[in-house]
């Protein structure tokens, strides 16, 4: 403490805030993306017990977005390289009602 008379400070070190939002099996870090907008999905936390993981191989998940207007039903959309896997969720999935 002697002979120091001043202190500098930098905001640009200090981390910013990470905020995550839960989705079914992990964390999004956003709750809403728009066209060419990154979403990042995390299964890091032990709450995700359910969830087998992410695997090494890319055309094994399979990925749902969900578009839900201010008015009308939602809108789903999956992307899988084996649709006929999915064919009987398709079929729970339009026997929903407000799901178009």
């Amino acid at each position: 403490m002697l002979g120091a008379d001043r202190a500098e400070a930098g905001c640009n070190i200090i981390p910013g805030t990470t905020k995550s939002f839960r989705g079914s099996l992990g964390t999004l870090d956003r709750p809403f993306a728009t066209p060419g907008t990154w979403v990042e999905i995390n299964l890091g936390s032990p709450c995700h017990s359910a969830s087998p993981g992410f695997s090494a191989l890319p055309e094994s998940h399979n990925v749902t977005v969900v578009f839900k207007p201010a008015n009308g039903p939602s809108n789903l959309v999956t992307l899988s390289t084996d649709c006929s896997a999915l064919a009987s969720r398709l079929q729970t999935c339009q026997d929903t009602p407000g799901i178009a």
